[in-house]
């Protein structure tokens, strides 16, 4: 897992609201998501990497003035670390 974080956040708002959503299947296991939402961040960046977890993937997000923008692709599958395999379910 790959982690990187930084945030400059307003503590005196408690803004928080969905502007836009789009998300969709890109194959039979991977979906992709993109939102656009106010909070109460002035800058900030996030970005990870997963893999062997639930829905491991990609996401990437880029906060400037209480906009944020994500994007992420991930799995919709669950990983079973007892089998080290994805759980799929007919």
């Amino acid at each position: 897992m790959i982690y990187l974080s930084f945030s400059i956040s307003n503590p005196f708002s408690k803004r928080f609201e969905n502007v836009y959503s789009k998300s969709g299947k890109i194959t039979e296991y991977k979906c992709y998501e993109f939102e656009v939402m106010r909070n109460r961040e002035i800058i900030g960046c996030f970005f990870s990497l997963t893999s062997r977890q639930d829905h491991a993937g990609l996401e990437i997000s880029f906060s400037l003035l209480s906009w944020d923008f994500i994007f992420n692709i991930n799995d919709s599958r669950h990983w079973d670390s007892k089998t080290n395999t994805w759980e799929v379910y007919d």
